[in-house]
């Protein structure tokens, strides 16, 4: 019977750490996907002030290129 605790403390202790780590992660996530979503928006305002000239498009066609595969990376 005593063994049976011990493999079920074990047990919690294991659930215990990854549930720390699942939190830290989820911390993390939620912190990342609020970061770019406040770039989205800046990005959203200065390109409502720009005059569309080719080269501002192409600058800006890079740029969410960059912030797509970074949003790629975040949800991987």
């Amino acid at each position: 019977m005593e063994a049976d605790e011990t493999v079920l403390q074990q047990k919690i202790k294991v659930l215990a750490a990854e549930n720390a780590e699942l939190k830290a992660f989820r911390q993390d996530y939620s912190s990342a996907k609020q970061s770019l979503n406040r770039m989205s928006g800046r990005l959203r305002k200065l390109c409502k002030r720009l005059t569309p000239t080719t080269e501002t498009v192409l600058e800006m066609q890079k740029i969410a290129d960059e912030i797509r595969d970074f949003a790629k990376q975040a949800t991987h």
